[in-house]
């Protein structure tokens, strides 16, 4: 009996398997974009403080019951 040898490598050229991968990449950068954001932007330019009153005017709903 002869012994075969079955490569694996073959199929990670199967489009699955790129999409797959290429997934994971985009992915993994996205995180790293994001936390890196977020030492590079100031967070207190994200916030504004507005001290004062406000005012809504409105018509209350009215509802009929029968």
């Amino acid at each position: 009996m002869e012994e075969q040898t079955v490569s694996h490598s073959n199929k990670w050229n199967e489009p699955r398997y790129i999409l797959a991968a290429l997934g994971m990449v985009i992915f993994g950068i996205i995180v790293v974009v994001s936390i890196v954001r977020e030492k590079i932007v100031d967070s207190s330019s994200n916030q504004v403080s507005v001290t004062g009153q406000g005012r809504v005017s409105y018509q209350p709903d009215v509802a009929k019951i029968t």
